[in-house]
């Protein structure tokens, strides 16, 4: 006999019981459940089909796989994902909270403050939102930056700290255009004292006037009287360019406070020319940078221009990793001198667009005068055929095993390489194992093409990255 048809609506108002239900997907009764459902989730095809499903898996699944508890989070609905879910979410345990704070830092909600743009703003955190967010932490990202016209800006940050600098451990600021550096230098003095946990600080100045004369700071701050940071290992110094022609740096006195401060427990460290125009001397960097192993360098053109050539001198013996950070470089003796002069530590360097006439610098280079510890490079992929990267490289770069073409804003989506030119790499690099070609699929998000020696299709990896290249 034929079923009789079922009007569904009908039958859900004559039945309460077949109402559709939130669950709480955190309820006692539920949560031990989810190691067990997560448990079949193992193989990178799982893991990619779940990525497929939505910008939001995507954001949360990067981090790895589902750190047993993250799939609860996944299966909320937006509304979940409000400041009342996401604090309930970072409350479960140490590892859930790391990856919904990497979900905010990809999809930062308004509720929370990665920057402070002025004074104004910051009376406002102070005062306002605690009446309309009690417990109010505007630093759960545990990272800022404090952008100040004026060294007022920098007294009402101090104030901001002064409540919630426990919780920073990174922070980035944009120092007035004007300024004398002794009381500049004190009130940072006095910031740095509200925090505590702090781990990477980045200063970021523009150029006085060529034609002021500040006298305030003829002497630099003696390391005692600076605030003990003992988790800093990341600094950051940079100079860009004002509103004034003939702009000058900060004043020595002022760089030399905090190297001598800090210098020794750096790991990571970045800077662009302006920093090897103050006559500190070679000896100075060997003594206050001793554990560098990472270097972001800007401006490196100027720097290898440079008469008196720090860097083809100073000695950094811990020094891992170059990150090459400009739109280009040119490619000539002076910046080879440098790479070669970290040839027994260098393991991996980042270079951007390469621009090369003379593929013999390095073909008819003598011993002693390649880079036999670097086993990873990253390049601009316009730099593909590049005769400096198919004819060179083999020989400065002899135990290559990963080389990696990442896009740049110049360069974004070029074609993938066929697979001839795939293998040519392989053939001219015996040690290479992986040969990546990235591509942007969103804004800040990059599918990296991974060729294996004898792969013909590629496995694909999401990363995601606040910034182009």
């Amino acid at each position: 006999m034929d079923e009789l048809p079922i009007d569904l609506e009908t039958k859900e108002k004559e039945n309460p019981q077949m109402e559709t239900v939130d669950y709480d997907y955190f309820s006692p009764a539920l949560i031990d459940c989810w190691p067990h459902a997560l448990s079949f989730v193992t193989r990178p095809q799982d893991i990619e089909a779940v990525m497929n499903t939505s910008n939001l898996f995507y954001d949360i699944v990067e981090s790895r796989l589902f750190t047993e508890m993250i799939l609860p989070i996944l299966l909320q609905n937006d509304s979940f994902l409000g400041k009342e879910g996401m604090l309930k979410c970072r409350q479960l345990d140490h590892k859930v909270k790391a990856v919904v704070d990497y979900t905010l830092l990809q999809k930062p909600q308004r509720w929370l403050q990665s920057h402070v743009e002025s004074s104004e703003e910051i009376n406002w955190l102070l005062e306002d939102t605690k009446e309309l967010l009690p417990n109010f932490n505007p630093f759960m990202l545990r990272a800022t930056e404090i952008y100040s016209d004026t060294v007022d800006d920098i007294r009402s940050a101090i104030n901001l700290f002064r409540e919630f600098g426990q919780y920073l451990d990174q922070i980035t600021f944009f120092l007035p255009s004007e300024y004398e550096a002794g009381p500049l230098m004190t009130l940072l003095i006095e910031a740095l004292q509200f925090l505590p946990q702090l781990r990477a600080l980045h200063l970021i100045f523009s150029g006085q006037r060529e034609d002021f004369q500040d006298t305030s700071m003829m002497e630099p701050v003696a390391p005692s009287n600076m605030p003990k940071l003992d988790k800093l290992s990341e600094l950051q110094m940079l100079t860009f360019a004002g509103e004034h022609e003939g702009e000058v740096p900060p004043p020595a006195t002022f760089i030399k406070s905090f190297l001598q401060a800090y210098g020794k427990h750096v790991t990571k460290f970045s800077s662009n020319n302006f920093i090897f125009d103050l006559d500190l001397g070679v000896e100075f960097f060997n003594n206050n940078l001793p554990n560098v192993e990472h270097y972001k360098v800007y401006d490196f053109d100027e720097i290898t221009d440079a008469e008196d050539g720090i860097l083809t001198q100073v000695m950094w013996p811990k020094l891992d990793s170059l990150d090459i950070f400009t739109p280009s470089i040119s490619v000539d003796r002076d910046a080879l001198q440098v790479l070669t002069n970290f040839r027994s530590s260098l393991r991996e360097i980042r270079f951007p667009n390469l621009l090369c006439d003379d593929v013999n610098l390095i073909l008819e280079a003598e011993s002693g005068e390649d880079l036999p510890n670097v086993k990873r490079v990253i390049l601009c992929p316009s730099n593909v055929n590049l005769p400096i990267v198919v004819e060179g490289f083999p020989k400065l770069l002899p135990n290559l095993e990963y080389i990696k073409f990442l896009p740049d804003y110049l360069h974004l989506n070029q074609p993938t390489p066929g697979r001839s030119i795939r293998n040519g790499f392989f053939e001219r690099h015996p040690k290479l194992e992986t040969f990546v070609w990235s591509r942007c699929s969103s804004y800040s998000q990059w599918m990296d093409n991974e060729y294996g020696r004898n792969d013909v299709i590629p496995s694909a990896r999401v990363c995601f990255t606040k910034k182009c290249s």
